[in-house]
């Protein structure tokens, strides 16, 4: 009996994995798989779980009783337990090991895609301005760059390294840009490679976290000192926000006016592979986990086949300042400013479903 932990990171399908173990939880229960219904915060995903990696080692913490009751139903069936959350990525070998010892299976194993750190970084970047985050590219870039072996957002194998050597989890390494290049279906390569079950078929295609255009992106990163987004897990994020409260048609004004108008913003960062240290990291992850991956890399010696990137990112005081972009931020901030009767009333809808999520728990434990 195996407890299966899938760790991301962020921007590796992972919101589509996860839509798709949620929705074939009936499936995978057939098969010898229970994907447990714990999330509060983000209902497909355990995110609740991944939050509580230093409370999980108190024997009386909440979760820690969550975790062995999900072991002693899974042991009473005869079910493996499969859970997923990208903030296992930040996970040590010792709540990692807690972790294995609440749930109490034989066998852990540990799944984690490797994307190219050129790609990868920018779609970290972006994802982290949906929270809110003010940082810009130039900057984040910089303190990743400055040394890349140390970098998590650049060096996966900061994380895996450890819990190869102090877990004793089997591992499973997905290589994402080959599964894309090959246009395999990321669902079905992990349940055959990581559960060893076939013929599930995907509930939809269309369950990924959508990625906004840059220009959309950059407008929310120097919107958000204006509206002042509060940072609460019983508060929707500031993308949703943007993405839900804002029309589509306002949405695509906001792109097409910057592009048009606001040209004198727009800046481009370009990186390359060789002298960032990127390839120092490329061979330390074929030397250390190169055996684990699937597929395997096209090229020996070589992981990924991307030599340069061209980011293009804004100078978010230059977008304020600008009379036309200023102009939709005014417009904006009406729908998704702190004060904003179409936030609070957002964010008195998400507080119902997670008390929603909580009360069914209780009830139906």
């Amino acid at each position: 009996m195996q407890l299966v932990l899938h760790m991301g990171p962020h921007k590796t399908a992972t919101s589509y994995l996860q839509y798709n173990f949620h929705h074939s939880r009936a499936e995978l229960l057939q098969k010898g798989w229970l994907y447990p219904v714990t999330g509060e915060r983000v209902r497909t995903a355990h995110h609740d779980i991944s939050d509580q990696r230093k409370n999980i080692l108190d024997d009386g913490n909440r979760m820690a009783l969550e975790l062995r009751a999900i072991g002693e139903d899974a042991r009473a069936r005869g079910l493996n337990v499969l859970l997923s959350s990208e903030g296992f990525e930040h996970w040590r070998p010792r709540p990692l090991n807690r972790l294995k010892e609440l749930v109490g299976l034989d066998e852990f194993h540990v799944v984690y895609a490797i994307r190219d750190p050129l790609d990868l970084l920018y779609a970290k970047w972006a994802q982290r301005t949906k929270t809110g985050n003010t940082e810009s590219l130039p900057e984040y870039h910089a303190k990743h760059f400055a040394d890349p072996l140390e970098s998590s957002a650049l060096n996966p194998m900061l994380q895996l390294t450890p819990t190869l050597k102090h877990t004793g989890a089997r591992v499973t390494l997905l290589l994402y840009d080959e599964i894309v290049k090959q246009k395999l279906d990321i669902f079905s390569v992990f349940l055959e490679r990581a559960l060893g079950v076939t013929g599930i078929v995907p509930a939809t295609q269309d369950a990924r976290n959508q990625r906004f255009p840059i220009e959309l992106t950059e407008f929310m990163r120097a919107l958000a000192p204006l509206a002042n987004p509060v940072a609460d897990k019983t508060k929707i994020q500031f993308g949703s926000a943007i993405d839900h409260l804002l029309t589509e048609g306002f949405k695509q004004q906001v792109v097409d006016v910057i592009r048009s108008k606001a040209p004198e913003s727009r800046r481009e960062l370009e990186v390359q592979r060789a002298g960032s240290g990127l390839i120092s990291i490329e061979k330390l992850i074929l030397r250390e986990a190169g055996h684990l991956l699937f597929p395997q890399p096209p090229q020996a010696g070589r992981l990924f086949e991307k030599e340069q990137a061209s980011w293009v990112h804004y100078d978010a005081e230059a977008l304020r300042q600008n009379p036309d972009v200023r102009k939709l931020m005014d417009q904006a901030l009406r729908r998704v400013g702190s004060g904003s009767t179409w936030l609070r009333g957002a964010n008195a809808l998400f507080g119902a479903a997670i008390s929603m999520r909580q009360l069914r728990k209780r009830l139906f434990r």
